[in-house]
């Protein structure tokens, strides 16, 4: 956008904080979620299975069957469920996925020239919106898992978000997580506000959020394998579609989830007004049917 007049410190501010992305998780991409699973009942108990914590740097439990071809079947990496000592990993993931710091946003506003003189400023406040997101990011992540950290169940449950994490065995690093939930198939975020109509009962999807691969370890297949496993996951939660949401403004996310199978709900996805109102760029709302005859939730097991 174009601006007249000299900047100040007042329009900075102003500026970032119109701008800056908001402390919520929620897809691909965009995503968002802050905590909201209150109510429902626990499904698949045969899927509550508790496993030993790992011994390693981080804690990623090997709590889910893999695909027999997958892509990260490999003693090179362990596949799980995340524990309480992950959290701040995964945060950190997230936040270099989907979030702009504020030298970023700084840039898309003012001249160069206006950056150099701001750049010390900018630096502060970067700091302070980092911290602040990060302490967010990580109590809304806590909220939503709720008691999965600590006893490591992966089946079904509509109080609970599930998050899997890849994590490369060799340093330890989680370099890859993929977030998977119980929601109503109604085209809106977990995050967003849903008012009780008794005559009004979506089917239940599974709904795939905040799939991310760290930068060093992106154009492996990575992301695809997670999507995959999440997938296998659905499937075993006997729930027959997945969904999930992306940017309207990104052409490539739109090919890749063509590629995977997945169909846009355009009639699905929210008024402007509503994406205004949250503060988040316009998004789409894709789908895709489980095929009949996956792996049953009984046979999730601890490696």
């Amino acid at each position: 956008g174009q601006r007249s007049g000299p900047f100040t410190l007042s329009h900075l501010v102003v500026t970032l904080g119109m701008r800056a992305p908001l402390p919520c998780l929620g897809l691909i991409s965009s995503f968002a979620l802050s905590g909201r699973f209150n109510g429902g009942a626990s499904h698949g108990a045969s899927g509550n299975i508790a496993c030993a914590r790992a011994g390693h740097v981080r804690c990623v439990r090997e709590d889910v069957q893999l695909s027999v071809d997958s892509a990260i079947a490999s003693r090179e990496f362990r596949f799980g469920s995340v524990e309480e000592a992950d959290l701040p990993a995964c945060v950190t993931l997230l936040l270099e996925c989907f979030y702009k710091d504020a030298l970023t946003l700084a840039a898309e506003e003012f001249s160069e020239r206006e950056m150099e003189v701001m750049r010390p400023t900018l630096a502060i406040v970067n700091d302070v919106f980092m911290r602040l997101n990060r302490v967010a990011l990580h109590s809304q992540l806590r909220s939503r898992l709720g008691g999965r950290t600590a006893s490591g169940h992966v089946g079904r449950s509509t109080d609970e978000a599930l998050m899997l994490a890849l994590q490369e065995v060799q340093s330890g690093e989680i370099i890859a997580v993929v977030e998977l939930s119980d929601e109503p198939m109604d085209g809106r975020l977990p995050s967003d506000v849903r008012l009780p109509l008794p005559w009004v009962r979506p089917a239940r999807t599974a709904y795939i959020a905040n799939l991310g691969v760290t930068s060093a370890w992106r154009r492996r297949g990575l992301g695809r394998a997670l999507l995959r496993e999440a997938e296998e996951v659905a499937g075993r939660w006997e729930l027959r579609r997945v969904c999930l949401h992306a940017s309207r403004q990104r052409e490539a996310l739109a090919r890749f989830y063509s590629s995977q199978s997945y169909k846009q709900m355009p009639e699905l996805d929210a008024p402007a007004w509503v994406d205004a109102f949250y503060g988040r760029e316009p998004l789409r709302y894709y789908c895709r049917e489980l095929s009949i005859g996956r792996t049953p939730s009984s046979q999730v097991t601890c490696s």
